[in-house]
C-alpha cells in the first residue's frame, strides 16, 4: 500500500532498511536523494509525503566519508520549512495572509492547481510536525546553532492526543 500510495517514503524506508546490504543502501541513499533535491529545490513540491520521507532518511542518515558533504542539519531545516509552509504547526489555516493575495475565479478550480495543504489535525500530521520539532531541537543542541521550530500550545495539544488516540 505505501509503495503505491506513497512511493518517496517507500524509497525512505527501503534504504534505512537497507543498512545489512551496504552496496543497496547506498545506491537507495543516492536515489532518494536525488528525488528528495529535484522535488523540493528545483520542483518547489511540498507534501506531507516528503517530509516524512525526509525525517526516515534524517534518522537513518548514514554519515558520508568527508565530513564537508555531511547534510543531516540541511535535511532536518528542509523537512522543518516544508513543515511550516503546509501549515502543520497550527491548528487551523489562518485565513488571509499570502492566499489573500491569490486570484481567485477561473484558477479555483483549475486541473493544474496543486492538491491542497495537509490537515494539521491528523494524527499522521501531528506526528510528522513533532518530529519535525525534536530532529529540529536535538540537532540544534547537538551542533550549538539556532533552533527554527519553538514549543507551542499546538505542540502540547499534538502529544495529548496522540497519547490518548486509539488511531495513534
Amino acid at each position: 500500500e505505501v509503495r503505491k500510495t506513497k512511493p518517496i517514503l517507500f524509497l525512505s524506508v527501503m534504504a534505512a532498511a537497507s543498512s545489512d546490504m551496504p552496496n543497496v543502501q547506498r545506491q537507495l541513499t543516492k536515489e532518494l536523494m536525488q528525488i528528495i533535491a529535484e522535488k523540493t529545490i528545483v520542483v518547489g513540491e511540498k507534501s506531507l509525503e516528503l517530509i516524512q520521507a525526509i525525517q526516515i532518511a534524517t534518522i537513518w542518515y548514514w554519515p558520508p566519508e568527508h565530513f564537508e558533504e555531511l547534510k543531516f542539519y540541511s535535511l532536518v531545516h528542509i523537512a522543518g520549512i516544508m513543515a511550516i509552509d503546509l501549515g502543520l504547526g497550527r491548528k487551523k489555516q489562518n485565513r488571509g495572509g499570502f492566499k489573500k493575495h491569490m486570484p481567485t475565479g477561473p484558477w479555483q478550480n483549475h486541473p493544474w492547481r496543486k492538491n491542497p495543504p495537509p490537515d494539521p489535525t491528523t494524527i499522521e500530521s501531528r506526528r510528522a510536525w513533532l518530529t519535525c520539532y525534536f530532529l529540529a531541537t536535538n540537532t540544534s543542541m547537538a551542533l550549538h546553532r539556532p533552533n527554527l521550530i519553538r514549543w507551542t500550545s499546538f505542540m502540547a495539544d499534538c502529544i495529548d492526543i496522540l497519547e490518548s488516540s486509539p488511531d495513534a
